[in-house]
């Protein structure tokens, strides 16, 4: 990229973590301060004074911004490394000690590509694993299955509703697919009315018949929120359901398939 080309894409990037997301949701907003690092470094990295400073303090609390500008006055960009007692401030700040451990990541990509799929960063998918880390997952490129929408059938004995699903599926490395199908519907339990969605994490031979040439599968339950389930309309949650994000089907598919996801891109 030309240097002019840079320059454009760090003033959108600037743009979008500077405005504040409305609802407010606090791993979304450290998510995208996160992709920032990844993708554009430290202040440290991209500011002098008085820009520096400037930058450290423009963000409005709840953006974005304002927590890369609080992780780089604590870790005293631009210094190339931390001070000693920045590592007593990640112990309690949830904020810097992901940050730092994003950068961390950028810089061992800087020296040596994925193991896996053989790319650099920039085709990662930035997340926390498990533990709360950030992980770089080799993106994968999940295609939704037409229809959009479908009858989901009898997806739970607690079901009290008609069922609707939507699935997407990426092929992986040894020419088999992972298919993931969300499948919601208004349940009852326990006196209790709720919007439920069933999500199939799948492997098998043929997206187009996942039924008839799977290989094996993983059903994760989750409760939809909603103020009056009663009148959720299952078919249009279905249509509105979001792709899979990066990292879930490594959490949630089958034990023996994350590994095959890595030419999935």
């Amino acid at each position: 990229m030309t240097t002019e080309t840079d320059d454009k894409a760090l003033q959108a990037a600037i743009t979008e973590l500077a405005t504040r997301k409305d609802p407010y949701e606090f791993e979304e907003v450290l998510r995208g301060a996160g992709e920032f690092v990844a993708r554009f470094g430290t202040f440290g990295d991209l500011f002098e004074e008085p820009g520096l400073t400037s930058a450290q303090f423009s963000g409005g609390q709840g953006t974005a911004w304002y927590m890369l500008g609080h992780w780089s006055v604590e870790r005293n960009d631009p210094r190339p490394q931390p001070p000693a007692e920045f590592g007593d401030h990640t112990a309690t700040c949830q904020v810097c000690d992901y940050l730092e451990d994003v950068a961390g990541l950028r810089a061992v990509f800087e020296h040596e590509n994925c193991h896996e799929c053989g790319l650099g960063l920039d085709a990662h998918d930035i997340g926390r694993d498990q533990f709360g880390k950030p992980h770089a997952w080799c993106r994968t490129v999940w295609q939704r299955c037409e229809p959009l929408v479908s009858p989901g059938g009898d997806a739970a004995e607690h079901q009290i509703s008609d069922a609707y699903d939507t699935r997407w599926y990426a092929k992986l490395t040894d020419g088999t697919y992972a298919l993931v199908t969300r499948t919601y519907y208004i349940a009852r339990l326990d006196r209790r009315t709720f919007v439920e969605c069933q999500n199939e994490y799948l492997i098998c031979r043929d997206f187009a018949d996942p039924g008839g040439t799977e290989y094996g599968s993983e059903l994760v339950y989750q409760e939809v929120a909603s103020s009056d389930p009663s009148s959720e309309d299952p078919r249009l949650l279905a249509a509105q359901a979001s792709a899979p994000e990066p990292g879930e089907w490594r959490t949630h598919g089958p034990r023996w398939s994350p590994s095959l996801l890595a030419a999935a891109r």
